[in-house]
């Protein structure tokens, strides 16, 4: 590796501005020796390492056909549009690579065309996006959504002519050649280098083997960037649920197939199914959180409506049987199945292994059931593969260990591991303050205390900060008392898309940015538009979500110790996460400010800030205005 990223490698050749980065070196080196001898690597990896570059070159040096797997949307337009094309034009242009979204973002065709024949709602409204979708389906080559500029992103068209697993037909399909997930798949099968997110790698991952539902062709290898997300998303596609719109959905694909003649003759059948579902979807409370399906929940008005609710669905799949010689209605006769057979579970099946919960939308809910801890699952189906995988990320230790990382994954303790040495200089360059009194944050006085020192940091930052919030409700409150109170503008979270707030606060120097968790990572703001990252509290999960919850009886009833084994790591890499807002390039400066007093005052406290980059650390806001006064 040192051909392309040594101080005089090719690197330095074709790129005028490259600078040498021995972290970068050093990652790329451990990457290709564990593509080449087939193991497994944890690499920690944070900002400024130039991890991408590093791993590109060694998937291409250890020639093997590797999935990238990323977890936000910035990280894979980075590969694609920025790191990929530049290494391709400077060293490989012969690289092939593949861009894959998950199924929802293209066009089926059949769905396309059994809509157009029968529309399941009125167009009157609707006319000039159906004239856009009907002029660009004669003219894409890839069929993804994101072309159609002029249908909003939440338009209810796409949701009835997309790409769904559960509806391929795969080679049966009439339109199996022209097939847009066909091409995707195929191009991908020709390509050197794939480029996934998380939730396409696990939905396919979670299919088993179902070949005509698979999206992602075979792969030598796997890259997993920010991998701290993956026990999450993981854990959701492992899992299942259902909520009234499947069963809806399911009903409106069946009438769409039926002719009129044969509307009449299932009339009945449907609109009993669609009163039962009603009915039973009422009987669940709408609160604001969701909570855990438990046994109390399940009364004998539930029972008795659900037995109808399971007839019905027989029923209709004994009707649906008849027609098997179409191979649509064989496909809507599994659908109805599987709706049947994961509801029953979810309500009736004890399984200690799965969380249960049920959550509120809108006027329904929406029932889950999900792996409480999904190392089996990630076993059984991902390691098992025998192939080399790399997790990377800037936050995956926790006080100078990745056995939290590990072990959450179900991996093995002594897999290969490195920690590289971030490469920018925090000690010059950057000052942690922590209140030198505050308030607890359960008591009602933590408002108040916020919001008088958010007041005070603002002006000594003289805006130019990033305020992160662990509750919308906080967020607000604070925002509310103070937006008014300074010459510079204050965002929040919410007030326009999450792009176009972010543009904003980048190009307005002085402004402030209040946001919530969705914000917490993958925001990239170099340079002076970012000075200052004040965090309220520690991140800590609420332990009454159902899955924490779970997750906390669980490692109880194994006799460990919750606290320390799962929600502190859980809010230390939450925490590296929002911290790491600040400092994007070499040269940034600035200050965070976390404001709570259990950093200080609490003996895990250390574990928070042994986790941290080796901060000055102050309890004096007159450090801070002596800190702004030197930056000018």
């Amino acid at each position: 590796m040192e051909r392309y990223l040594s101080e005089k490698g090719k690197l330095r050749e074709v790129l005028p501005h490259y600078e040498y980065r021995p972290m970068q070196l050093k990652m790329a080196k451990k990457v290709k020796h564990a593509l080449d001898k087939e193991k497994i690597l944890v690499v920690e990896a944070p900002t400024g390492t130039g991890k991408t570059i590093a791993y590109l070159l060694a998937i291409i040096e250890a020639k093997k056909k590797t999935v990238i797997s990323t977890g936000t949307k910035n990280l894979q337009e980075q590969l694609i549009f920025k790191e990929i094309p530049l290494i391709k034009k400077s060293l490989f242009p012969n690289l092939k690579v593949a861009l894959m979204k998950g199924r929802v973002n293209y066009l089926c065709l059949r769905r396309w065309k059994n809509f157009i024949k029968n529309p399941t709602f009125d167009w009157d409204d609707k006319a000039s996006v159906f004239s856009s979708i009907e002029k660009w389906v004669t003219k894409t080559e890839t069929g993804d959504r994101s072309e159609l500029i002029e249908m909003p992103e939440d338009y209810p068209i796409w949701w009835h002519i997309s790409s769904k697993s559960e509806l391929c037909f795969g080679l049966k399909c009439p339109y199996f050649k022209e097939c847009f997930i066909t091409k995707m798949r195929q191009i991908a099968a020709s390509s050197d280098i794939i480029v996934v997110n998380h939730h396409l790698f696990f939905a396919d991952l979670s299919l088993k083997g179902v070949a005509s539902a698979a999206v992602i062709p075979s792969y030598e290898a796997i890259i997993f960037d920010e991998a701290h997300q993956i026990e999450k998303i993981a854990a959701d596609f492992f899992g299942f649920m259902v909520g009234a719109n499947r069963i809806y959905d399911l009903l409106n694909d069946i009438k769409q197939k039926l002719s009129k003649n044969k509307r009449k003759d299932w009339e009945n059948n449907l609109s009993g199914i669609e009163r039962s579902i009603k009915y039973f979807f009422s009987l669940f409370p709408i609160t604001e959180e969701k909570y855990r399906l438990k046994n109390e929940l399940i009364t004998d008005d539930v029972k008795d409506t659900t037995n109808n609710l399971f007839n019905q669905l027989d029923q209709l799949s004994a009707r649906l049987h008849k027609e098997k010689d179409d191979e649509e209605w064989v496909f809507l006769e599994q659908r109805t199945k599987l709706i049947k057979e994961e509801l029953e579970y979810i309500l009736f099946v004890q399984d200690d292994e799965y969380v249960k919960w049920v959550e509120p939308v809108g006027e329904n809910v929406i029932f889950h059931a999900s792996p409480i801890d999904v190392s089996l699952q990630l076993r059984q189906n991902l390691y098992s593969k025998e192939i080399p995988i790399i997790f990377t990320s800037g936050t995956l230790s926790v006080n100078g260990s990745f056995s939290y990382f590990k072990k959450s994954l179900g991996l093995d303790p002594d897999i290969d591991e490195v920690m590289l040495d971030t490469p920018f200089d925090y000690k010059k360059n950057c000052l942690l303050y922590l209140p030198k009194e505050a308030p607890e944050p359960s008591s009602d006085e933590f408002i108040l205390f916020l919001i008088k020192e958010i007041k005070e940091l603002l002006t000594l930052s003289k805006g130019r900060a990033f305020v992160l919030f662990t509750s919308i409700k906080n967020m607000k409150e604070v925002y509310h008392v103070i937006r008014d109170q300074f010459s510079f503008p204050i965002y929040i979270q919410g007030e326009m898309p999450k792009t176009a707030l972010l543009d904003r606060f980048r190009k307005e120097v002085s402004s402030s940015l209040f946001a919530t968790f969705s914000f917490w990572e993958g925001v990239d703001v170099p340079g002076e538009s970012l000075s200052c990252v004040i965090i309220d509290k520690l991140p800590f999960e609420v332990p009454t979500d159902p899955v924490i919850e779970a997750k906390i009886e669980k490692i109880k009833n194994d006799g460990g110790n919750p606290f320390f084994e799962f929600q502190i790591p859980r809010a230390v890499l939450e925490l590296k996460q929002g911290i790491g807002r600040l400092l994007r390039t070499k040269n940034d400066k600035g200050v965070v400010a976390i404001l709570d007093v259990r950093l200080r005052m609490r003996g895990y406290g250390k574990i928070f800030i042994g986790s941290f980059p080796s901060f000055p650390i102050t309890i004096e806001k007159k450090d801070i205005e002596n800190f702004f006064n030197r930056l000018g």
